[in-house]
């Protein structure tokens, strides 16, 4: 599926591991590690992604908002998943099929670069009807890409594609 996952200084090996596990299982095209985010080839990374890693492209680079930079550079539509004034409900962010949709998942702290939020196309959470006003990451990464796939195989079954 034409997704790029992007991971913004995403500091635990497990939640990467974890990402590229879902990145692979829905047939992502691509994960982009940024700054600290361990990246392929890594042990650490291995005990969660269980040999993910080989089956998903993944490239790194050391800031993320290059990397965003180069993205929308090739035409891909840019949302950052983050909790702001700004955001608006991941469901309702329209989807680029070609070159398709990157997606922008921050620290476990700090969340998304402000500098990155700034230059994507669209900031976007998850609603939250708890107390917390977000889920971990990794899960949050899998429920937005599973919702885009599924997006677009709605939109294929109706002869929208």
């Amino acid at each position: 599926h034409p997704i790029v996952v992007v991971l913004d200084n995403v500091r635990s090996a497990l939640n990467v591991g974890s990402l590229f596990r879902t990145a692979e299982s829905a047939g992502v095209a691509e994960v982009i590690t940024c700054g600290i985010t361990v990246h392929p080839p890594s042990p650490k990374l291995e005990k969660t992604a269980l040999s993910a890693t080989r089956f998903v492209r993944s490239r790194h680079f050391d800031d993320v908002l290059e990397a965003v930079r180069s993205l929308r550079e090739e035409g891909y539509l840019t949302v950052a998943m983050e909790t702001t004034e700004r955001s608006r409900d991941y469901a309702t962010v329209p989807l680029r099929r070609e070159p398709g949709v990157a997606v922008v998942l921050g620290n476990e702290v700090h969340g998304v670069d402000v500098r990155v939020m700034e230059a994507v196309d669209y900031v976007a959470e998850i609603p939250s009807f708890g107390v917390k006003n977000s889920l971990n990451v990794a899960s949050a990464g899998s429920v937005c890409i599973y919702d885009f796939v599924r997006r677009w195989r709605e939109e294929e079954a109706a002869g929208m594609a």
